[in-house]
């Protein structure tokens, strides 16, 4: 005879015997059973963090219950994630005053860090209220950190709101109990500010000052933290192989010795964008399309929508520079409905400027125009997180588009603010790439001493830099110039040099990739290839 009801007879009899418990020795059984699945599970605690935190919490141990929510919430899909911190906020308005401080802002910078990783507009209020309660137990450092992370969301669609953030959390460095704190605060200020305002070779130094301070005072944590919080100074120094390192090393130490009081989901995100744009510019560019790819189906698993959108962003610009116009266009066409909203326009410019670069290659100049022009209409009516640096980009796709049409007098205007803009960067390979269009502007216009400048300026940028994007248009554009100035010796190096990039390029591609094919037999490219 079967019992259909068992388990729900069985489930009664569990909850009579659970009830007749006094609720003293419920709660400490619940805490008996938690710390014996600690001791089982010692070394792999993250994969019963939530069994662990629904038995400290029944056994009345906030603390423990919320080191365990945090824990969980390092593992799993973004909404479970977050569900896991909000109810470990929700803990720790139980717990007495001096504990509280600690315990909240920690759960809340946590709930900040993943909301700046996933472009998600409610985390202003997360940070305005972690600010708040910052300031309200008297941490100023965790206080100013607050302010300056505000400057991201604030900076997505205007850049002033953003300034003014990093001006009040310097002003507040200056109450910090201790120098630690207070390089902390100056670090994170510079690198956020030339973020939004754009290149400053004075906030730069002063980034890797306060760093250098850190690295003397701070515990290998700090440092860690702080390297990839200030990797971009070193990306947009053109230092792409020592961002990359610095970004890999720092995350592999705070792994190691990550505990529940350190979120990682922002610094996955910066890797997630800084790895792949550092071995794009590097010329890796199958390593980068794999980073790509890995990250995206971490994404996709966790159902964090805004991450996934962002590294697609990073396939189309790397598909645009090996010559996938096609490619490229379509991912970026895929995204822009998903980028109305205001916390995403420094995608949609990019995206814009990815999918005019992308139409230039295929020929079609007015839909280059249409999305370009749109780029620079919402750039010009206001300054976003990041315009400043995905200007270069712009720049050089107009420029070539307007040379492409014929408008001489057009290409040559947007071809000279490239270079006035470049030129304020540390920024080898914009420079190289600016001098360039400007040389072949100067060819079209039969100007060819004038070509002979530009492209002299273009090979000096990269000089002693891995620059390879740039490297070999540069060289290829010195062997026109060369060939236009009757010098066959000149024109067959810059000729050979741009020919062995091509071949290494490719080559991070591998032998059977359709990438591979597609790059190797772009107009450009071939031109490189069968020229004598």
């Amino acid at each position: 005879m079967i019992v259909q009801r068992y388990a729900f007879v069985h489930a009664l009899y569990r909850e009579a015997l659970y009830e007749r418990q006094s609720p003293a020795r419920r709660a400490m059984l619940h805490r008996r059973r938690a710390e014996r699945l600690e001791e089982i599970f010692a070394a792999s605690v993250d994969e019963v963090a939530p069994e662990l935190a629904h038995h400290f919490e029944k056994g009345v141990d906030w603390t423990r219950a919320i080191k365990h929510l945090r824990l969980a919430a390092n593992r799993g899909p973004l909404d479970a994630a977050r569900a896991h911190l909000e109810h470990a906020l929700a803990l720790a308005a139980k717990l007495p005053i001096a504990e509280r401080a600690t315990a909240e802002t920690e759960v809340l910078g946590a709930l900040a860090d993943m909301g700046l990783a996933a472009f998600d507009p409610s985390v202003f209020d997360t940070l305005t209220l972690l600010r708040e309660r910052a300031a309200e137990y008297g941490m100023v450092g965790v206080e100013a950190k607050a302010l300056v992370d505000l400057a991201f969301p604030l900076g997505w669609n205007a850049s002033e709101p953003g300034l003014e953030v990093i001006e009040q959390a310097l002003r507040l460095s200056g109450s910090a109990p201790d120098p630690l704190t207070r390089a902390q605060i100056r670090a994170r200020c510079m690198v956020r500010r030339i973020w939004i305002r754009g290149w400053s070779a004075e906030d730069a130094a002063e980034c890797r000052r306060s760093l250098a301070d850190i690295r003397r005072l701070g515990t290998p944590q700090d440092v860690a933290l702080h390297v990839i919080d200030c990797n971009p100074i070193d990306f947009f120094s053109s230092q792409y192989r020592t961002a990359m390192r610095d970004m890999v090393d720092s995350l592999a130490a705070l792994e190691r010795g990550r505990g529940e009081s350190i979120h990682l989901s922002y610094v996955h995100s910066i890797k997630e964008l800084t790895v792949p744009w550092c071995l794009l510019l590097l010329g890796d560019w199958g390593a980068a399309l794999r980073e790509i790819e890995a990250s995206l189906l971490l994404a996709e698993k966790n159902g964090d929508t805004h991450r996934t959108q962002t590294l697609l962003v990073s396939r189309s610009w790397t598909l645009l520079y090996a010559m996938d116009f096609a490619g490229a266009r379509a991912v970026s066409d895929s995204l822009l409905p998903a980028f109305r909203q205001a916390a995403r326009a420094p995608w949609r410019r990019l995206c814009l400027t990815i999918a005019g670069a992308a139409d230039a290659g295929l020929g079609n100049v007015q839909g280059a125009l249409n999305h370009l022009l749109a780029a620079r209409d919402e750039m010009d009516r206001h300054s976003a997180l990041g315009d400043w640096y995905w200007r270069l980009q712009h720049r050089r796709a107009l420029a070539s588009v307007w040379l492409a049409a014929g408008d001489l007098a057009q290409a040559r205007r947007e071809g000279e603010l490239f270079a006035a803009e470049a030129g304020a960067t540390e920024e080898r390979t914009w420079q190289a790439l600016a001098w360039d269009v400007n040389a072949r502007i100067s060819l079209a216009s039969d100007d060819v001493p004038r070509a002979h400048e530009f492209i002299g300026r273009a090979l000096t940028a990269v000089e002693g830099f891995e620059a390879p994007v740039a490297a070999w248009q540069a060289h290829a554009t010195a062997a026109a110039v060369a060939r236009a100035r009757g010098d066959a010796t000149s024109a067959t190096h810059h000729r050979e040099t741009s020919r062995d990039i091509v071949l290494r390029l490719a080559a991070s591609l591998g032998s059977d990739d359709a990438l591979r094919r597609t790059f190797l037999t772009a107009p450009a490219v071939a031109a490189v290839l069968r020229e004598e």
